[in-house]
């Protein structure tokens, strides 16, 4: 196959996950009751910054985006970008925060950053990376007596970490244990259907503030008609992630932002 026929496909692909994305968007918006007229675009962004404030971030080169504090959807926390999003946790400066499963891409203000894999592999695709003052625990989320005390932390962070988990009920016990309040950001049910990891193990929903996990039917597999999993070597170059981790963040995941203790069930 040729380079040019090669990157006419790519260029198809993008196109076509482009609209699939935005289509799912609007499919999670419809389900939930709001937003069923909602224009996804520059226009709705700009809006949406004017009317509930901004926050800037990273995106790559030097640039930055301007990401809306709020949607329709609700509250929106582009958590991808952890060089500034605590920055909407009101996070004190004695405050001891831990991030858990941030291995590749820890929460700047993190003061420990707990991951069970050191190495890349299935789960983490990228090297550990760690600030100079970040330390570093290997352990397993699901287990941390014995390494952390009882409400040892004054914040705890983690995102696209649970769904990974064997045991998202023990984990979730842990966070309480560990932490005096937090934050949880998981890929939402509808979206990991589609466009998920192959790795991931559970389907996640927050029903009525109540997080709800389901047992993935099948594994290593997503749906072999939408999956943009297969296509991740070239989809960055479609500005695609913008829509994704940033503006819409609230849209594709779950996010939890909690204090004290939540709700959760798993359905396995």
């Amino acid at each position: 196959m040729g380079a040019r026929h090669m990157k006419n496909i790519q260029d198809y692909a993008m196109k076509f996950h482009a609209k699939m994305i935005r289509l799912l968007l609007r499919l999670t918006l419809y389900l939930s009751g709001k937003g069923k007229d909602w224009s996804f675009g520059p226009a709705a962004i700009a809006r949406n910054c004017d009317h509930y404030g901004y926050i800037d971030c990273p995106a790559g080169g030097g640039t930055f985006i301007r990401v809306p504090r709020r949607n329709e959807y609700g509250v929106n926390y582009p958590s991808c970008a952890t060089s500034v999003v605590h920055s909407l946790f009101d996070i004190k400066e004695t405050d001891l925060v831990i991030d858990l499963g941030g291995g590749g891409n820890p929460l700047q203000r993190a003061n420990v950053v707990v991951d069970l894999f050191p190495q890349e592999g299935e789960h983490r695709h990228v090297p550990l990376q760690l600030g100079p003052k970040q330390k570093f625990v290997q352990a397993n989320i699901e287990n941390m007596r014995g390494v952390f005390s009882d409400k040892q932390f004054d914040f705890v962070f983690t995102q696209q970490t649970l769904e990974h988990v064997d045991d998202p009920a023990a984990a979730l016990r842990e966070i309480m244990r560990i932490g005096k309040r937090g934050f949880i950001d998981v890929p939402r049910a509808l979206y990991d259907i589609h466009i998920g990891h192959p790795h991931h193990k559970w389907l996640i929903d927050e029903v009525g503030g109540k997080l709800v996990f389901k047992k993935k039917p099948v594994l290593n597999c997503g749906s072999a008609l939408f999956s943009m999993y297969p296509c991740l070597s070239f989809w960055y170059e479609g500005g695609i992630p913008r829509w994704i981790e940033f503006y819409y963040r609230n849209l594709t995941c779950v996010q939890l932002l909690w204090n004290d203790k939540f709700d959760f069930e798993v359905i396995p």
